[in-house]
């Protein structure tokens, strides 16, 4: 009979004898003697420098016993021990009672124990009884450091730090349970603050960049994408973006103590600039000038005329970390008045009216708005926004019957301008009951409630929302203008193209994107298996059979028909929505009901276009763009494609 305890005690002898080390009849490793239980602690000592060798203080640390997970790679346990780093030699210690054969990581943090903070794996291995481990670790961080425009310091400016997360279209994100903490750049205008990078996060947790924000009285500022250095300390220098107004007159007056309402700016549906919501007034000062603190961004101002009506200026764009000078003009309208004698009038009252239009576009006398005095100067100047006016005077002629008439102006008023008018007392220009007046209104970019002249710029993003550009002077480049933004974007390859896929696209129903023509261009080569005239790909985002070129046997080629408008699986011609169409040019479409396909609704045919994937949708991009040249390509702002 085997005797088995005995064979497992010959065994345990066995193991003690081969795992008792001698050197020159001196111990150097027993077994036996590490196995027992500790009676003395072991003292952890552990430094921490950053990566010039200065000593960091004000750090503290947690040691946890190291175990493996599922894939082999380490994670922490149970928590031993904890201490902090107090003294100027960033040297902090902790007893405990080791455990023979156990492995042990380190945390450690400056400021908040679950975010941003330091892990250390495969350091403490086997610490023996009543010994001393001295642990030196490197820590990266970030020199915050704040400026305004002018490069002046920033001093005690409050700012919050976040660890990054990202949402489901991999764009960067921060939440609330994502804060290192609330720092401030006291007098010395800057902060060190310690943080992990990418490879000293938990295993298994996404780490490693970084969110600033910072908030004025209005706005959060926000940077994305700061990434620490591995043990190294990186300089992040952040400048305030904000616009330097000034407001004057077109003859060049400054107008100081004018109110400012700024705005955010929105579009409409057809790409019209609109007002969004309000976010403060700011008022000129005695120099002419006010500055306005706020994030990148395009906005929009008001200013109020002569009778509280607005002037809107659009499109104020402001850029990260620049400073914009934004010169407000308003118009002027300088009134005189003479007799039938052609002599200057003095000290007479000017009556203004607003006007209303009839049908067959003539224009009516409304209702009394204002009133001036032309004094000694032989005129009087007001600002009114661009509308239909008329200005009147009473007279008395001496030369006609002798009784007081009213004499008038009528004008078209236009944002900006200088406009001199003269009411003459002459017979013609008598203000009579319903008499009416011609009017040329100023050419507007728009019919919406905007009433906004169109300036070049505005007028050439407004042309091209939608479309594709192609840069006919440099390389070919192309971009593409999102109507959201009204911004220009660069295709530069096909995983950009993609991208754009992905951040720009819309969600439609199969049954309105079955509304849309399908847009068919011989220079996108690509496999037609049944040569019908449908590539493969089409065919699979139309769900006609790729090896049967008449899906729907009605003796016509599935491609015939997809050309001329017509069913290729059923009968008839495929019901098209033109106002659909209409209002999704230029846009890119993706099937919500079906796997994600992508369409580009060409603005030029209103024909939709298939982008399977990143290189196609690159390919048609330039092959459906419009020519453009660099000054007007200059003149549409540039946004950025998010990674």
């Amino acid at each position: 009979m085997i005797n088995y305890k005995k064979i497992k005690i010959i065994c345990f002898a066995a193991a003690l004898v081969a795992t008792t080390i001698f050197a020159n009849g001196v111990l150097l490793f027993d077994a036996t003697a590490e196995e027992e239980k500790c009676e003395e602690q072991a003292v952890i000592e552990l430094v921490f420098r950053n990566s010039d060798g200065k000593y960091i203080p004000d750090i503290k640390f947690e040691m946890y016993e190291q175990i493996n997970d599922v894939d082999g790679k380490p994670k922490p346990d149970k928590k031993i021990i904890s201490g902090s780093v107090s003294d100027k030699l960033g040297k902090g210690e902790a007893k405990f009672m080791p455990e023979w054969g156990a492995k042990y990581a380190i945390k450690a943090w400056q400021n908040n124990s679950n975010v941003g903070s330091f892990w250390f794996f495969n350091d403490l291995i086997n610490i023996p009884c009543g010994t001393k481990a001295k642990i030196t670790k490197y820590l990266s961080g970030i020199n915050f450091i704040l400026r305004d425009t002018e490069g002046n310091l920033r001093k005690n400016t409050k700012f919050s730090l976040y660890t990054q997360h990202y949402d489901a279209d991999d764009r960067p994100i921060k939440e609330k349970e994502d804060l290192v903490g609330s720092f401030n750049t006291s007098e010395e205008g800057e902060v060190m603050i310690y943080v992990a990078d990418h490879d000293h996060f938990l295993p298994g947790t996404i780490g490693g960049h970084y969110v600033f924000t910072a908030d004025n009285a209005k706005a959060k500022f926000i940077s994305y994408n700061i990434q620490p250095q591995n043990y190294n300390i990186i300089k992040f220098e952040y400048i305030f973006s904000d616009i330097v107004f000034s407001v004057k007159n077109t003859m060049g007056d400054n107008l100081p103590k004018t109110d400012i309402q700024i705005y955010e700016q929105n579009f409409d549906d057809k790409g019209n600039p609109i007002a969004g919501k309000k976010i403060t007034t700011l008022q000129i000062d005695s120099a002419g000038q006010v500055i306005f603190e706020y994030p990148a961004g395009v906005y929009m101002a008001e200013i109020k005329d002569d009778i509280g009506q607005y002037f809107k200026f659009w499109d104020l764009k402001m850029l990260d970390n620049k400073r914009i000078k934004k010169e407000l003009t308003t118009n002027l309208i300088r009134i005189s008045a003479i007799d039938d004698q052609k002599k200057t009038l003095f000290n007479k009252t000017v009556d203004i009216y607003d006007m209303v239009k009839d049908e067959e576009g003539w224009y009516y006398q409304n209702n009394k708005i204002k009133s001036l005095k032309i004094d000694n100067k032989n005129y009087t100047d007001t600002s009114l926004i661009s509308n239909p006016y008329l200005f009147t005077i009473k007279y008395k002629s001496k030369f006609l019957d002798n009784k007081e008439k009213e004499y008038g102006h009528a004008l078209y008023a236009e944002d900006g301008k200088l406009q001199k008018i003269t009411i003459k007392t002459t017979l013609e220009n008598e203000v009579t009951l319903g008499k009416k007046y011609k009017l040329t209104a100023p050419v507007f970019e728009n019919d919406g409630d905007n009433n906004l002249p169109a300036s070049a710029e505005q007028s050439l993003t407004n042309r091209t929302l939608g479309y594709i550009l192609l840069q006919t002077e440099s390389n070919g480049e192309a971009w593409y203008v999102y109507r959201n933004t009204r911004k220009r974007y660069y295709i530069k390859n096909g995983y950009i193209a993609y991208q754009m896929l992905r951040q720009f696209g819309l969600g439609i129903t199969n049954k309105d994107l079955s509304k849309i023509p399908v847009g068919l261009n011989d220079n996108f080569k690509s496999i037609d298996s049944d040569a019908d005239g449908l590539s493969d790909k089409i065919e699979n985002a139309l769900g006609t059979d790729i090896n049967n070129n008449d899906s729907d046997n009605d003796g016509h080629l599935d491609g015939t028909e997809v050309k001329y408008g017509y069913n290729p699986l059923g009968k008839g011609e495929i019901q098209i929505d033109s106002k659909l169409i209409e209002r999704l040019k230029g846009v890119i479409l993706l099937q919500v009901e079906s796997k994600g396909e992508a369409w580009y609704i060409n603005p030029q045919d209103g024909k939709r276009y298939y982008m399977k994937d990143g290189d196609s949708a690159y390919q048609i991009m330039r092959f459906l763009s419009l020519g453009i040249t660099n000054k007007d390509l200059e003149q549409i702002s540039e946004g950025e494609v998010v990674n």
